[in-house]
């Protein structure tokens, strides 16, 4: 399964590039993260971002595993403004879940996050694919959100990652 924000399992690299560049990403999310921010930095006022990609970790044997992970980040209004509509109900955790109900129709079901929460986050669920953990969907914590919104911007992120290979099978 994955875990979100597991340092622990981080594969470090002999000689590497700089400070920044000394383990293997463990995770997509850091990375959409700051497309994130730089898309608020921009004027974007409602954002829909995906990283499909590999993420590397020692699973509990000491064994390197590299994996293909999907990722997605959503914040900000859930419709665009008109002059029909006036109501500004933000993006939340239930369209995330509904974006990943359509990778998988009819397969995916959601239970209450077993460990503590990670740093930064506030709400958790497992994502599970027939009886498989597949990952997780959350909601950043409002002081982690704040970080990313230096545009004043107040709307929650809804965060995701999903094991590829798992949701395949």
């Amino acid at each position: 399964t994955l875990k979100a924000g597991s340092n622990e399992k981080a594969i470090a690299l002999r000689n590497p590039m700089g400070e920044q560049q000394a383990v293997l990403r463990t995770s997509l999310l850091p990375g959409l993260k700051k497309v994130l921010q730089h898309n608020l930095q921009q004027g974007a006022t409602s954002i829909r971002l995906f990283e499909l990609g590999k993420v590397f970790q020692k699973s509990a044997s000491a064994h390197e595993e590299e994996k293909f992970s999907l990722a997605l980040i959503a914040s900000g209004a859930a419709v665009p403004t008109s002059w029909q509509s006036h109501s500004q109900r933000s993006l939340d955790l239930y369209d995330l879940k509904g974006m990943i109900d359509r990778l998988v129709p009819g397969k995916i079901n959601y239970q209450s996050w077993e460990e503590p929460l990670p740093s930064g986050m506030s709400l958790m669920l497992s994502v599970f694919c027939d009886a498989d953990c597949v990952g997780y969907v959350g909601l950043l914590h409002p002081s982690a959100a704040r970080e990313l919104m230096l545009t004043g911007q107040e709307h929650p992120v809804a965060v995701a990652e999903l094991d590829v290979a798992t949701l395949q099978g």
